[in-house]
């Protein structure tokens, strides 16, 4: 029986060096992904909405809808930043 012995086989490899080492690299990878991303992505996010509510743009508080998405895109920018704040801020 062939899956009895690939069995077998995987019993006994168990786990592979090169399996901690990938692991413990994806996790550090996605730990740097998540630190790029909140320093940089969140500073585009915070010019972008600025721009969207504070721009050249003087007539976008007077259309009804581009004011809700702007106030809603702020309010998401508020939240984003809280978040933010209390997952690097270990002393709080």
């Amino acid at each position: 029986d062939h899956s009895a012995q690939l069995v077998g086989i995987t019993d006994a490899l168990s786990d592979p060096p090169f399996g901690l080492v990938h692991r413990l690299s994806s996790f550090a990878f996605n730990i740097f992904t998540f630190l790029i991303i909140g320093q940089y992505g969140l500073s585009t996010l915070e010019l972008w909405v600025r721009l969207r509510l504070f721009g050249d743009s003087h007539n976008a508080l007077g259309d009804p809808q581009a004011f809700i998405y702007s106030f809603s895109a702020a309010l998401f920018l508020f939240l984003l930043d809280s978040i933010h704040a209390l997952s690097f801020n270990s002393n709080a």
